[in-house]
């Protein structure tokens, strides 16, 4: 693939064939969980809610609390998923908590959810985008950047979800000398932006 088709609108399984591999294991769990909050089922059942909740979580490096993995006695590698006390089969959830997961089975089972539907909810490339950039051209993060002030605005946009403070991200980048034009206007663009997000990863210095 090359740089200008990668801007293209490509097909989601052939730029995550071509990314997918390179990848961090966090950066693909968040990457999952973002194409998770776009299915409405991950919004209206609380045990899926709770999952994607785990999973966020799980990509941050925190386990899953004892009890939520119940393997079965009689069936080897058959395990189920308990949330308040009741238990989920772990094909309900897509692969969510798979560990290593896997993002292509996962954009088949998200296919296979809205198969049929009149306002089917599809993975886009949008949040792949948001998380990986521009391949072609990896930035490097100049150290008198990260000031307290942007440092602290990532931290909160990235806790709390709150992609709206990405334009306020920007002034600040601009107040500590950031001058990187793809930087910027990735920060104030229109989005939407996901957790994984690669302009806060690189302040945050996650991968």
């Amino acid at each position: 693939m090359t740089e200008e088709e990668w801007f293209r609108p490509i097909d989601v399984e052939r730029a995550l064939a071509f990314i997918g591999p390179k990848l961090s294991p966090r950066r693909q769990r968040l990457l999952a969980c973002a194409w998770a909050r776009a299915q409405p089922a991950f919004v209206d059942h609380a045990y899926l809610a709770e999952a994607l909740r785990l999973a966020e979580r799980l990509a941050d490096g925190n386990p899953l609390p004892p009890g939520v993995v119940v393997w079965h006695p009689d069936i080897p590698g058959f395990r189920e998923y308990c949330f308040r006390g009741q238990r989920h089969w772990y094909g309900n959830l897509g692969g969510l908590l798979d560990e290593p997961i896997h993002l292509g089975r996962l954009l088949a089972e998200f296919r296979s959810r809205n198969r049929g539907r009149r306002h089917p909810v599809l993975p886009t490339l949008q949040p792949l985008r948001d998380v990986v950039g521009n391949p072609f051209r990896p930035k490097t993060f100049d150290h008198r950047w990260p000031t307290a002030d942007a440092v602290g605005l990532a931290r909160g946009i990235y806790e709390d979800r709150a992609f709206d403070r990405m334009p306020l991200l920007a002034d600040a980048l601009m107040d500590a000398g950031c001058d990187d034009k793809d930087i910027l206007a990735h920060c104030r663009g229109p989005g939407p932006h996901v957790r994984g997000c690669w302009v806060v990863d690189l302040i945050l210095g996650k991968r």
